[in-house]
């Protein structure tokens, strides 16, 4: 669905008139996105993959674009471990300055950074796996970042902030109370599908097979 047709379907269900002012098109825009956020933040529903190029002696790499939760990371088509802060000191001693070069094969992940260890010696490709945000505000024929089968779902939120708004409070209860269970299917769905798959997000990425990392 556009953002419009959710509009049109949202204002249908409230008995809303196009025409009133008091719900506008740039308001409804902006509880799109603050479902989707929400969605998104709770259930992680948005998937992508980044990929960028190293540098020779660089090790920190920022967060892809709105990505929020690591899922994986390989270098040149090799897995990365995930590192803890005190794997990572175990590792240099303690000194954070040593700046040893080579194939990375793992990486702390602390605000917003991919540090790798050790450094890359050679411009290789960096792919990321996560979980991002909504880009921003949708538009009326904007293409949803949230996958379609969460798209209806939307107009429970929109119409609790619409009873909110109209101080019909009772309403934006049960609305209310409907988009919790939206949010919670989200969270449900998510955890069934990581179980079926092998890899977790990178916080569990540590108790998966992995290489000894060696030239740190």
């Amino acid at each position: 669905m556009t953002p419009q047709e959710i509009i049109d379907a949202a204002r249908r269900g409230y008995n809303a008139n196009s025409s009133d002012p008091f719900f506008s098109d740039q308001q409804m825009l902006e509880w799109i996105y603050q479902a989707t956020m929400e969605l998104a933040k709770e259930g992680f529903i948005i998937e992508k993959v980044f990929t960028t190029t190293t540098v020779a002696g660089t090790q920190g790499y920022a967060y892809p674009t709105n990505m929020f939760a690591i899922k994986r990371i390989t270098y040149d088509g090799e897995p990365l471990k995930h590192l803890s802060q005190r794997e990572d000191d175990l590792l240099t001693g303690g000194d954070q300055d040593i700046t040893t070069q080579g194939t990375p094969e793992g990486f702390v992940d602390f605000n917003q950074t991919i540090d790798l260890r050790p450094y890359p010696d050679d411009a290789k490709t960096l792919k990321v796996w996560g979980y991002v945000h909504p880009s921003g505000v949708p538009t009326t024929t904007s293409t949803l970042d949230i996958p379609d089968e969460w798209h209806i779902h939307l107009c429970n939120y929109i119409w609790r902030e619409m009873s909110a708004k109209n101080k019909n409070y009772e309403g934006a209860r049960y609305y209310g109370a409907q988009w919790e269970k939206t949010v919670e299917q989200a969270r449900r769905f998510q955890k069934r599908k990581q179980r079926g798959m092998e890899f977790r997000v990178v916080q569990n990425s540590d108790i998966l097979p992995s290489a000894v990392l060696r030239g740190i």
